[in-house]
Parts: structure tokens; C-alpha cells; sequence
């Protein structure tokens, strides 16, 4: 939904588009998070560079009924923030049980 690789790999803006196809055609959206893809494959790469780990995380789909009455704009942050909400719940410390 960015539309292209972030220099660094950080989360950047979402572009409207896969959204907007989603309302037209009433189909749910399925959040994925990539991580570790940036360090594999940088922004002005064409060939994959050593070994490096890929995370892939699918999300739960949002169904249509939840967006249906939203604005594209809602919907894109809608998106976005779970998939930011994933990625900061992903780089957290893990808690030590006491």
C-alpha cells in the first residue's frame, strides 16, 4: 500500500488505491507486515544481498462490513495503524515472567 520500498524500511504513507478497490468491490482488507525485506533487498537493489532474516506476519482481515460506511481516508489509516500497531508490538523487549 506504499506504493514503493522505503529507504530505511520504515513505515511510510499508504496510498489510497487498494483501498478504494476494496470499497468498490465490498472485499475485506488482509493486513501483512514484511519485516527485514529492506536489509535483503534495498530500495536501489535489483539482486538480493546475503542472508537476512524476513518476517512475515498476516494479520486478521477487516472485514467489509467494518469499512463500509468509512471514507478512504479512514480506511487507509484504519490499515496502516494495525500494521504500525504490529510492527511496534513486534520490536518490543520480550517480558520476563518473574
Amino acid at each position: 500500500p506504499e506504493g514503493t520500498r522505503s529507504k530505511d524500511g520504515k513505515l511510510q504513507t499508504f496510498k489510497p488505491g487498494s483501498f478504494e478497490l476494496a470499497l468498490q468491490t465490498h472485499c475485506p482488507i488482509l493486513p501483512i507486515v514484511i519485516e527485514g525485506a529492506a536489509e535483503a533487498l534495498p530500495k536501489r537493489g535489483l539482486v538480493l544481498s546475503g542472508h537476512h532474516e524476513i518476517k512475515i506476519q498476516i494479520l486478521d482481515p477487516i472485514p467489509y462490513e467494518e469499512f463500509a460506511n468509512d471514507s478512504v481516508v479512514e480506511i487507509t489509516e484504519r490499515a496502516r495503524a494495525r500494521i504500525a500497531d504490529a510492527l511496534s508490538e513486534s520490536t518490543e523487549m520480550p517480558k520476563m515472567l518473574a
